[in-house]
């Protein structure tokens, strides 16, 4: 159908001048003003969709007029010159069956909207149903396997980003340009136009001489909403751009570059990234300064690459009392003096960020790592720094089990789960404040693996546990074997018990781990990235977090919380239950997409207005052109 037309038609039927054409505007209009501006639209319309395949069926009478829709809680300032009601079955949408000229009068009198003030429980789904889908069976036996009812509104011009699309074969769509929508004629000269993911169909009729244009979706300023809105959505859901166009192209769709994916997402993408994150950090930032608290931080770095060659680091800062991310530092490797150093200066940069908005930083929870709690300890005295009981456990955990598989020493694997408990209820069961207790309370542990409950030390004189049973699966260790010596060396480790004092009674890093598994899927750790492409995966991952954070557990069709089983493969034959979180939520996509409609509106480049990048890593280096190494390479006498 070409929508041109129509619109040219009725445009030369007085009514209203001020038509809203442009998606944004009718966008802010509706914000600002509160009313819907009105668009002349073709009457009778019909549209019908199954999965990807959609339906349109049009039908035009002598004149066509403009129509005024009048929407309820909008007011629009006219009143309904014409309205065509409109049914829906599933996602079809039917005009009203013709009444009898005897009841035409009658029905003059009262409008649909009087009817439905009259009687609350109107609707005209319900009202102008033919005689045949009366019947409540026959009802729903026509809306089986289709979506659920919806009613079509065809008079108001959806914003693009909130439009659905649909996938159309060519020879389905050009079954609607081989007649002139003007005189009907067969004799129609079809020219077709492919920018990307848009196409422009121009149609000359050979009998009337008549031209018409469509095209097929809206334009943001000068360029096709599709080709933005494709881009826009690889990136915001943390995709491969390669990997997309390449499904799409498998099917034939028509696609915009990779040239174009990138250029776009320098000057557009980028810098809505940066923008509404810097908003959504300044909005959490001053509620924490609202409430003039001191921050409980859990911070940890991330190296974008396994090994020692990460090109950059991330240190990412979590406020625990609300579970947020406040914070986010990128630094590239050839600003420190090498890779191992990036943690450190990441969180550097944070508390330098932090204090400079007015912020504090009470707590840290953090990793063992040396040199962060060297410069904590030498700098920031008021920090109060401790370490996150998991990673002490990790580490524990892992020389008991390579000790285990020593020969003599197997039975200390049996052990290997009660340490990691104990080492926890040391943690939670000991006030930070008491250090000493805690060094006693785990060191208990070398007398307790040798069936000895009593006489450990003077601040933790004997096991707190009741009387055990003789008969235990788990073997006691042996004094003065190889096997107790070795442990006791591990367990009592001067490094690790001036950690067991700086344990973590309450807070702990579990949200950071989350958060960097997260990160994995909007940027993972196998593509390489510019500064400015992993600036803004790491801002989209944590818009993602801070709004997901909250969510709550799902439950059954019983009530009951739900869980997920999981088995575990370094553990064969164990398993664990994780809580099933609820459904994900996406509102800052929306939020991304309204503001690359804002900023496309003109396609200006706004790649400036990004955050200023380090040198890259080859710009020290001086190398030859590439013609001289070609010639080179195809030398016969090169070296």
């Amino acid at each position: 159908m070409d929508t041109s037309d129509d619109q040219r038609d009725l445009s030369d039927i007085p009514g209203p001048s001020h038509v809203a054409t442009d998606p944004i505007l009718h966008e802010d209009l509706l914000q600002k003003t509160g009313e819907m501006p009105t668009v002349p639209v073709p009457l009778h319309q019909a549209t019908r969709s199954v999965g990807t395949q959609t339906r349109v069926a049009t039908r035009v009478k002598g004149t066509q007029v403009r129509v005024q829709m009048c929407h309820k809680g909008v007011n629009t300032g006219t009143q309904a010159l014409l309205r065509p009601l409109v049914t829906s079955r599933g996602t079809m949408c039917n005009l009203p069956a013709k009444k009898s000229s005897s009841s035409s009068s009658s029905s003059e009198s009262k409008s649909p909207e009087s009817k439905e003030a009259e009687s609350p429980g109107y609707t005209p789904d319900d009202s102008d149903s033919s005689d045949e889908e009366s019947s409540p069976k026959k009802a729903k036996r026509a809306r089986r396997g289709r979506s659920p009812r919806t009613r079509h509104v065809p008079s108001l011009a959806p914003v693009p980003h909130q439009e659905a699309k649909y996938i159309i074969f060519e020879s389905h769509l050009m079954r609607l340009f081989e007649r002139c929508s003007s005189c009907s004629s067969g004799n129609v000269i079809v020219n077709k136009k492919v920018t990307g993911t848009h196409l422009r169909v121009t149609t000359e009729c050979v009998a009337c001489e008549k031209t018409a244009v469509w095209d097929s979706q809206p334009h943001y300023g000068s360029t096709p909403a599709g080709n933005v809105l494709l881009s826009a959505a690889t990136l915001f859901a943390g995709g491969s751009a390669v990997k997309t166009l390449r499904i799409l192209s498998f099917m034939k769709v028509a696609v915009i570059t990779e040239r174009t994916f990138f250029r776009q997402q320098e000057r557009i993408l980028q810098p809505v990234v940066e923008k509404v994150w810097t908003a959504h950090q300044r909005s959490l930032l001053e509620a924490l300064k609202a409430e003039g608290q001191m921050l409980v931080i859990a911070g940890d770095g991330r190296a974008d690459s396994p090994g020692h060659s990460a090109k950059f680091g991330t240190y990412t800062g979590i406020e625990l009392g609300i579970n947020k991310i406040i914070d986010l530092q990128l630094v590239q490797s050839n600003e420190v003096k090498n890779s191992a150093h990036m943690e450190l200066e990441g969180f550097k940069r944070m508390h330098q960020f932090l204090t400079n908005k007015g912020l504090h930083i009470g707590k840290l929870v953090t990793d063992r790592h040396r040199q962060l709690a060297k410069h904590v300890r030498e700098t920031s005295p008021a920090i109060t720094h401790v370490y996150d009981v998991w990673h002490l456990a990790k580490g524990i955990r892992k020389k008991i089990h390579a000790l285990a598989k020593k020969k003599g020493c197997e039975v200390v694997g049996e052990w290997e789960q009660s340490i990691n408990n104990h080492l926890y209820w040391v943690a939670c069961s000991t006030p930070e404040a008491e250090p000493e207790l805690r060094v006693s309370k785990w060191m208990s542990l070398a007398n307790h693996i040798q069936d000895v409950h009593e006489g450990h030390s003077d601040i933790f004189p004997r096991c707190l546990h009741e009387e055990l049973e003789p008969a235990r699966l788990k073997k006691w260790l042996k004094p003065g074997t190889l096997a107790c010596e070795k442990f006791e060396t591990i367990i009592a480790s001067t490094s690790f018990l001036s950690d067991v004092k700086k344990m973590s009674s309450a807070q702990q890093t579990s949200s950071l781990e989350s958060f960097h598994a997260l990160i994995n899927h909007f940027a993972p750790k196998l593509k390489a990235y510019q500064y400015h492409g992993m600036l803004s995966r790491l801002h989209l991952a944590a818009l993602h977090y801070n709004e997901n954070s909250d969510r709550p557990q799902a439950t059954t069709r019983e009530g009951k919380k739900s869980y997920k089983l999981k088995k575990l493969k370094y553990r064969p034959g164990k398993a664990t239950v994780t809580p099933f979180k609820g459904p994900q939520r996406f509102e800052y996509v929306a939020e991304l997409m309204s503001e690359v409609a804002r900023s496309t509106r003109t396609y200006k480049d706004q790649a400036e207005q990004r955050q200023q990048a380090p040198p890259s890593l080859t710009s020290k280096y001086s190398y030859q052109t590439k013609e001289d190494i070609i010639k080179q390479q195809r030398s016969r006498f090169s070296v």
